[in-house]
């Protein structure tokens, strides 16, 4: 299960010239990024005033930016 996702997150990640040794690094942010979203739509609460759908794209939209500024999208060297 493990490599499973390994591989579908070193798919999602593919357009970002991440390297492989930072690749776990980076979907570990992903997944806590996940995982803290889902926690707090449980709970209905965001600490931003927006709907749950905005909050979301907003928070994810940050991470994916983080990513360009850091592994720019393009071929792996």
């Amino acid at each position: 299960l493990r490599s499973q996702s390994q591989r579908l997150l070193r798919d999602i990640f593919s357009d970002y010239t991440i390297p492989d040794d930072k690749l776990l690094s980076v979907s570990r942010s992903f997944r806590a990024l996940i995982f803290g979203i889902l926690s707090l739509e449980i709970r209905r609460s965001f600490g931003i005033p927006e709907k749950p759908e905005e909050s979301f794209k907003e928070a994810v939209a940050i991470f994916l930016a983080g990513l360009t500024s850091k592994y720019p999208e393009g071929e792996k060297e």
